[in-house]
């Protein structure tokens, strides 16, 4: 059966896009780190499931499409993220791995039955997520900057037997899961003691060590895992200092170490509805760091929106100098299960994914970590007094972010958010 067509950016172009940001990102060398994002996800799904036969088949469709240059699943995850956060406790940080979580739900619509693929392609807006899943982590494998895995660890049995079906009664989803283990699962036995700690060191390797012991001993029922890391190490473009400085929270002011950057950067100037971003360049291109803040002083939480990253992506470049806390967080909210299923995905956790396989996600949880500045680098120095001297540029618009704001690191050619920060606290540090 040949692949579907149809939606845009993305899934219709991904070739010519990953050959355009290949060819950039190999033309320049390797630099030394000041920004280390590392983040993960990790479903588990456990065979507590009821058993059942394949619904009938029913051709999948897809939601919307946003009508813009890329596909919108992942600005639809990040928008439900940063809804999420809105409802959060005032002086907690979190940050999600946007693109980890797309690499979950890709693969559980890879092995899902036609409901668990209509509720999944309708809630990202996109018809084919696996294929998209797919092409995001080929796009990072050839990226110096970025290093991204993706596995899918299997207990013995646990996955239908296509294999064993004549070719005329395989379905397309049979085919999908053959191509999925063939490509990306790693045959494990649940039973045994050190399963567990081999998922948590295929974790912690992946991560740089950041990330250790991320799960507790897991049942001997467990059926299948799907680990997802992302790593990305750059240094900034343009040299950082730094000065003592504030940041206002929930509790009161309080004294905190203050990044400052000058340089010509797209800036969304707050004039149409008072939200403000600055979008600043690492050494090496495909990422770029996305800040918001509002001009009023309000919650940029509840009004951020998937337009704004375009209106920055796409913002002319103004001389600026921006402020901006050292910031190392730790992500607070572990499961994500009831964000999926308030986006409409329900059936991965109430009936399975299907077949009769009794596959049914237990577990939809993530850790994520984010740094900006690392000690010890030679890249952050004492502002010193020249910095302020202007010389031939035009005096520079001034952008502070001194209340909770959010980060996200993105994309540059396809503007898509790959994490998301909401920082309400710089000084707590994980």
């Amino acid at each position: 059966m040949p692949p579907r067509t149809g939606g845009n950016g993305l899934e219709n172009c991904r070739l010519c896009r990953l050959r355009a940001t290949r060819s950039a990102l190999f033309t320049m060398g390797w630099a030394s780190r000041v920004l280390l994002v590392t983040l993960l996800l990790v479903a588990l799904a456990d065979a507590q499931s009821k058993s059942g036969s394949e619904p009938a088949a029913e051709p999948s469709s897809g939601g919307k499409s946003s009508g813009s240059g890329t596909n919108p699943a992942l600005h639809v995850i990040n928008e439900r993220i940063l809804l999420s956060a809105a409802y959060a406790y005032e002086d907690d940080n979190e940050v999600v791995c946007i693109f980890c979580l797309l690499q979950l739900l890709a693969a559980a619509h890879t092995m899902g039955n036609d409901l668990v693929r209509r509720e999944i392609e309708t809630s990202l807006q996109s018809r084919e997520p696996g294929r998209l899943g797919e092409a995001l982590l080929q796009l990072v494998s050839g990226a110096p900057t970025l290093s991204g895995t993706f596995a899918g660890l299997y207990q013995k049995d646990a996955l239908p037997k296509c294999e064993l079906q004549p070719a005329w009664r395989r379905s397309e989803r049979c085919y999908a899961i053959e191509r999925f283990i063939n490509l990306r699962g790693t045959k494990v036995d649940f039973t045994q003691p050190g399963t567990t700690s081999l998922i948590n060191s295929l974790i912690d390797n992946a991560s740089g060590n950041m990330i250790q012991q991320m799960f507790p001993p897991l049942p001997t029922s467990s059926q299948l895992v799907f680990a997802s890391v992302l790593v990305f190490r750059d240094t900034w473009r343009q040299r950082l200092y730094w000065q003592p400085g504030s940041f206002t929270t929930f509790y009161g002011n309080l004294s905190a170490e203050t990044l400052i950057q000058q340089d010509y950067l797209p800036l969304l100037d707050g004039s149409s509805d008072g939200v403000i971003g600055v979008s600043l360049p690492y050494s090496m291109p495909g990422m770029r760091m996305m800040l918001f803040t509002t001009s009023d002083g309000g919650s940029v939480v509840e009004r951020l929106r998937t337009v704004h990253y375009r209106a920055l992506a796409g913002a002319p470049l103004t001389y600026t100098t921006v402020f901006f806390p050292r910031f190392s967080v730790w992500s607070n909210k572990y499961s994500y299960a009831d964000m999926a299923q308030q986006m409409g995905i329900s059936e991965m956790f109430r009936g399975g994914l299907g077949l009769g396989d009794r596959l049914r996600m237990e577990l939809f949880v993530q850790r994520a970590i984010v740094s900006a500045d690392v000690d010890g680098t030679d890249s952050l120095t004492p502002a010193p007094e020249a910095v302020w001297d202007g010389g031939h540029h035009p005096t520079p618009v001034q952008v502070v972010f001194d209340r909770p704001f959010v980060c996200s690191l993105v994309h540059s050619e396809l503007d898509v958010p790959f994490f998301t920060a909401v920082i309400r606290d710089p000084t707590r540090f994980y």
